[in-house]
């Protein structure tokens, strides 16, 4: 069997993924293979998956939202729901907003009070995704987007040619513990026991959701029989306590859901991503 993660090795998803792999490879008695294969802010590796024999041997471990995204964002996206059939959500991805330590506010309320009082003004790096895009809308403040395709974000924002940004919690908590970066708010479900006394957006923005969720996906036309099979053998393996443990120590939260759920939970999902993009303007590229 082969796990296809389509971002580059070190990341969340293929960390999370090769976690899982493993322990489906224990699970089954057979070999699980992870490949990455990166571009397109994943839709590389789900286009190739979803043109995979449908027979349940090829399986992509991605991030949902974040293919969804795409789907709006690219000119000819890739349609998620009509080429991949979803066989269950493995966990949630909590990130942070960030700033420089030398921002002028130090927590999300004041970043709101700074925004509205100077529309405009403060900038955030845009990836395309929409954790800082979506907060905007919420709050009702204009934040400066300027995109970025690679690797110097995190430099810019540290040095403050960039205020703010989204971090993953694994790739920012190193950068806050070492004074580089300050948090503004934590994209979670709960406040993070590294950082109690951060409050998590939807406390200051009811309402607000912006979820990075992960999950395994098959080719849309894998029969029925062989989806059902596979669903089995993941939740059961999420079940277990040590499962449960390996992704919560690499900084996710374990949050497995059926396969029928995940496809209602991703139809909202993809509806409210295009009611954001559309409320923010953002046109496909």
């Amino acid at each position: 069997m082969t796990l296809v993660v389509p971002y580059p090795p070190g990341g969340s998803n293929d960390v999370i993924g090769r976690v899982v792999a493993q322990g489906l490879a224990a699970q089954l008695g057979e070999s699980v293979v992870v490949e990455n294969r990166a571009g397109a802010n994943g839709t590389i590796g789900a286009q190739y998956v979803a043109q995979a024999p449908a027979d349940g041997r090829t399986l992509l471990y991605s991030q949902g939202n974040l293919l969804i995204n795409q789907e709006f964002m690219m000119k000819n996206g890739f349609k998620v729901l009509e080429s991949l059939a979803p066989v269950a959500r493995t966990c949630f991805i909590p990130s942070i907003i960030s700033a420089s330590v030398n921002f002028p506010a130090n927590n999300l309320r004041e970043l709101i009070e700074l925004a509205k009082k100077s529309p405009g003004k403060y900038s955030f790096v845009y990836y395309g995704d929409l954790g800082i895009t979506a907060l905007t809308s919420a709050a009702k403040i204009e934040l400066l987007r300027i995109p970025y395709k690679g690797g110097s974000a995190v430099t810019d924002v540290i040095a403050g040619t960039v205020d703010l940004m989204t971090n993953s919690f694994t790739a920012g908590l190193p950068l806050v513990r070492g004074g580089k970066l300050k948090i503004m708010a934590v994209n979670a479900e709960s406040r993070l026991a590294e950082f109690p006394e951060v409050p998590t957006i939807k406390e200051v923005l009811p309402g607000y959701l912006e979820v990075d969720y992960q999950g395994i996906f098959a080719p849309k036309n894998t029969p029925r029989t062989e989806l059902a099979a596979l669903e089995e053998q993941v939740l059961k393996l999420l079940a277990k306590p040590e499962m449960k443990q390996a992704i919560s120590e690499r900084n996710a939260v374990p949050n497995p859901m059926p396969s029928k759920e995940l496809v209602v939970f991703m139809t909202e999902d993809r509806a409210r991503i295009s009611k954001t993009i559309a409320g923010a303007g953002i046109q496909a590229e």
